[in-house]
């Protein structure tokens, strides 16, 4: 940037850090500027453009100029905000978990479907993260009960955070493990996963964000 952001307004700020943004072929430039701005703001985003004139105080200005750095860093938007929007839920996600991705929301559509008259059906989330489908399926079908397993204790963490968050801690149960190993003679109404499925050799070509930044044994 080629002046200190203490020097600018809310709108000169989002202007010079989306042109930095811009200038590292991040697409979304401008977006993740108001996203990163109004982070250390604590507004929402429409809310930057209510006071655009008003200048930053030094304190936001450090925190936004450490946050735009590492945006240009190519650290995932999601990891520098610590949550990410899925299914109408907002949930946390760490550099543990793989970032939820949209497509994933067919997935749930399709079991929400599938499991339609079996309300209080028990299902397995096989693999599940940040928790996301567990938790998109729990809120969809309130009777229904999920056994949501993760074989990475960091990420287990940041699922169970999640479910005590949206208050599904009753009907949401962490295992960690490895696929069906948990669950012995349980009986299941459905097992429900998204399984890594990018093949290492071709790691290194995806997106700087996912190559460099999510958990490669989630990819």
């Amino acid at each position: 940037m080629t002046r200190a952001l203490s020097e600018v307004s809310r709108l000169g700020a989002l202007s010079e850090a989306a042109v930095a943004l811009a200038g590292v072929g991040i697409e979304s430039a401008r977006q993740d500027a108001e996203w990163l701005l109004a982070s250390v703001l604590g507004l929402e985003r429409f809310a930057l453009y209510l006071d655009p004139g008003r200048a930053l105080s030094p304190g936001e200005t450090g925190r936004y100029r450490t946050l735009v750095a590492r945006r240009t860093a190519r650290v995932p938007l999601q990891y520098l905000l610590g949550f990410e929007e899925f299914h109408g839920l907002r949930l946390a996600v760490t550099p543990d978990v793989l970032i939820p991705r949209p497509e994933t929301e067919g997935l749930v559509e399709w079991a929400l479907a599938t499991l339609r008259d079996q309300p209080a059906a028990i299902i397995a989330d096989i693999g599940t993260g940040c928790g996301a489908i567990a938790c998109a399926l729990a809120r969809g079908l309130p009777e229904l009960r999920v056994l949501a397993v993760e074989r990475s204790l960091p990420a287990l963490a940041v699922a169970s955070l999640n479910v005590r968050n949206l208050g599904l801690s009753r009907r949401v149960t962490l295992l960690a493990g490895d696929l069906l190993e948990v669950f012995g003679p349980r009986g299941l109404d459905l097992v429900i996963a998204n399984p890594p499925y990018i093949p290492s050799a071709v790691v290194a070509a995806l997106p700087p964000e996912v190559s460099g930044f999510e958990p490669r044994q989630a990819l």
